[in-house]
């Protein structure tokens, strides 16, 4: 069963703090709000074979540029997909040189078991449909 659509993003990534909040939408752009100033990063494509769209930001950017490809594609054979670097592939490369050369997990056990520890809190949450805290004794206590 298709639930959604290839051609739409999926990954927004919001952290809310302090009175701060940082999105990273669909590793195209961060923005960060609740400073003295409001930032903003732009990260480029991976492979991006509509240069020449430049209207948009993040999602809405990537979208314009899904829709021209979807344009072309009963019109000519030379169209390309728009990807994103979403680093798995540093990931993998800098996991078989801690195992060629010995050297530390890019990703080590505490990291593992913080990220298990979030996971299961967004569940928790999704379930009750409501936020879920993750206190600093759960959070560190994964390090001991």
């Amino acid at each position: 069963m298709l639930c959604g659509s290839f051609d739409h993003p999926k990954e927004l990534i919001e952290i809310y703090k302090g009175g701060m909040s940082v999105q990273l939408d669909y590793y195209l752009q961060m923005r960060v709000g609740g400073r003295t100033d409001i930032y903003k990063k732009d990260y480029p494509f991976k492979y991006d074979p509509y240069p020449e769209i430049t209207d948009g930001e993040g999602t809405n950017l990537y979208i314009n540029k899904v829709r021209k490809r979807n344009e072309n594609v009963g019109k000519s054979t030379d169209f390309g997909f728009p990807t994103v670097d979403k680093g798995h592939y540093n990931m993998l490369d800098d996991f078989v040189d801690c195992i060629l050369h010995d050297a530390p997990s890019p990703c080590d056990e505490i990291a593992g078991s913080r990220a298990t520890l979030m996971c299961l809190k967004a569940r928790e949450s999704a379930r009750l449909g409501l936020p879920v805290k993750i206190s600093i004794d759960e959070y560190d206590f994964v390090t001991e």
